[in-house]
């Protein structure tokens, strides 16, 4: 759900988690998601800005993973569907040696722009208070 370009005005990417388009979140999928129903949304693709219809089948049972899941405009609406949200830490070294094999070419960006403003993002909103389950994810070493 990144932020569309028209979106990315000055006001909007000063706001801790404004770089992603949660309004297209909320319409898109936010009812389907905690009621179990089929649903589609859009997909964004970053390297081309295009997007791309998903369907997502009825099932019993769902897992929203991002940076942003727990931002305050979902959390009242996971706490009434009864949501189990939980919190993932990494720590940097780990962190930069994922991306680094995941996406060699956007290390730098990823260090320069997109880290930075996930943790403002968390610090400002106090992200990990809001999980009921807080993880701490471990390096591929460690659990080998």
């Amino acid at each position: 759900f990144f932020l569309p370009p028209e979106m990315r005005t000055p006001e909007r990417l000063s706001q801790p988690g404004g770089n992603i388009h949660y309004e297209r979140f909320l319409s898109e999928t936010m009812k389907p998601l905690v009621t179990g129903t089929a649903f589609n949304y859009r997909r964004f693709n970053c390297s081309d800005f295009s997007m791309k219809d998903i369907h997502v089948p009825a099932a019993p049972l769902r897992i929203v993973e991002g940076s942003y899941s727990l931002h305050p405009l979902f959390q009242e609406k996971w706490e009434k569907a009864g949501v189990i949200t939980a919190y993932v830490e990494v720590d940097e070294n780990t962190q930069l040696e994922r991306i680094a094999v995941r996406n060699p070419d956007m290390l730098d960006m990823f260090k320069s722009r997109w880290i930075p403003l996930e943790k403002k993002y968390v610090e400002a909103y106090h992200i990990t208070c809001w999980a009921q389950l807080r993880l701490t994810s471990i390096s591929w070493e460690a659990g080998a």
